[in-house]
């Protein structure tokens, strides 16, 4: 039993140095997080040993394991590495545990360094909601109804083609109607004129014979004379 509870202050040893010395420039000096309010100044204080400026940044973590911690929001970037700076939570930061500070050297980003986690007081319960845009949705309904126009449109214009043909069509139908009446005309031109040549003829074939018996006549009064 002592054993495993030795084993267990162990690994808790380890995350807590895993959590406060990071890749060990800058180690944070604080010895409490304890009553970190929003609106509240808190002084954050560390070692400096690294040259150029830092930077201060507060990160979350939503399980609490160390390998989880997210940026929230950069306290102030490129300040002097002088080993002090105070720092008043702002009302927008969510209320609850597992936050932790996070100190950078500008000049080389690999070197960093955590504080161990700790509570923020605020009203904020909750992260604002993202905006999002949905009033774009609407306009691309517009297309379809141009389509709509457009078929009517051709639909209009093949219809009217349609007219159009069935109209010349009539017209070519009357046309020919004419040509074949003209035609048929004809053979009545060519029946009057037959009538015509056939009262010619019988007219003479009576003037004929009426000649022929005037000559009989004549020559039997000369016989008897």
């Amino acid at each position: 039993m002592r054993f495993i509870s030795a084993l267990l202050a162990g690994a808790l040893a380890v995350v807590a140095a895993a959590q406060t010395t990071g890749s060990q420039p800058n180690p944070f000096t604080n010895t409490a997080f304890t009553g970190i309010a929003a609106g509240s100044p808190f002084t954050i204080t560390w070692t400096p040993t690294t040259k150029s400026t830092v930077t201060l940044q507060l990160v979350h973590s939503d399980t609490g394991n160390a390998d989880d911690l997210k940026p929230v929001s950069t306290i102030k970037a490129g300040i002097t590495n002088s080993g002090s700076f105070t720092w008043t939570p702002d009302s927008s930061i969510v209320n609850g545990e597992h936050y932790a500070l996070k100190i950078v050297d500008d000049a080389n980003p690999d070197e960093y360094n955590y504080t161990l986690q700790f509570p923020i007081k605020t009203d904020t319960q909750s992260a604002a909601p993202t905006s999002a845009s949905s009033t774009k949705a609407p306009t691309s309904t517009v297309a379809p109804s141009s389509s709509t126009t457009e078929e009517s449109s051709t639909t209009s214009e093949e219809t009217t083609a349609t007219d159009v043909t069935t109209t010349s069509a009539s017209s070519t139908t009357g046309a020919s109607t004419t040509a074949h009446s003209t035609t048929t005309s004809a053979p009545t031109t060519t029946s009057h004129a037959a009538t015509t040549s056939s009262s010619k003829g019988a007219a003479a074939t009576g003037g004929a014979k009426v000649g022929a018996g005037l000559m009989g006549f004549v020559g039997a009064a000369m016989l008897l004379l």
